[in-house]
């Protein structure tokens, strides 16, 4: 988002969910808009032809994201596909919502261009759940002027929660890629991340947070 009030083209050019040389725009070191929306299981039509199905994601990405959902169809051995491009609804009932309603900020930052680099900021940020554990895993790319680092955690945009941060963390270094777990996360709710660096310099300055991670702890 470029401050023009217009979404901005997604950085995926070609459409197939990887991120290929020359994609990355802005340098974060992952695809802009992410794979934010899914749909629920299969659908068999009725005889009319018609199938009712829902697809789901985060309401902080209502009316931030366009998406492209194609239906394919097979019939006697032959197949046909179309494809549909809309922006992902709010719902009425998520507007009302005064405590949490759908977010008024690009989930994806907003800058003067698009092109621009987001500096001194920890970049393809990432978070996986382990099962054995029950920890929360926290990947990301490592700065050269950073000394350590901050996690925040959250079960509210925009995720960076004072009260529930790892501070100066630095992480199993894993050459390039620092791993940090949280532990203690309720079950059957979804938290969003973010981590932040500490700027080398004098004083140490904590820098603007990364983009929002989102993951579902089952």
């Amino acid at each position: 988002m470029n401050g023009n009030g217009l979404l901005d083209a997604g950085e995926d050019a070609n459409g197939n969910g990887v991120l290929d040389p020359a994609e990355d725009i802005n340098n974060s070191g992952s695809l802009e808009p992410r794979n934010v929306a899914s749909v629920v299981g299969t659908i068999t039509t009725d005889d009319n032809g018609f199938g009712l199905f829902d697809i789901v994601y985060a309401k902080e990405y209502a009316l931030w994201v366009n998406v492209a959902l194609t239906a394919t169809v097979g019939v006697a051995g032959t197949e046909s596909a179309q494809t549909v491009t809309f922006r992902l609804p709010a719902s009425v009932d998520d507007l009302k919502d005064e405590n949490s309603p759908p977010s008024d900020q690009s989930p994806f930052g907003a800058m003067s261009t698009c092109t621009e680099v987001r500096e001194n900021i920890p970049f393809n940020v990432q978070a996986a759940y382990d099962p054995d554990t029950t920890d929360v895993f926290v990947y990301w790319n490592l700065l050269d002027n950073a000394s350590t680092y901050n996690v925040y955690w959250t079960t509210a945009i925009p995720g960076a929660d004072p009260n529930n941060v790892i501070t100066n963390a630095t992480g199993s270094d894993l050459g390039v890629r620092p791993v940090h777990s949280i532990n203690g996360l309720n079950p059957a709710t979804t938290y969003y991340i973010v981590v932040t660096a500490n700027i080398i310099g004098n004083p140490i300055v904590e820098s603007d947070p990364s983009y929002i991670i989102e993951i579902n702890v089952p």
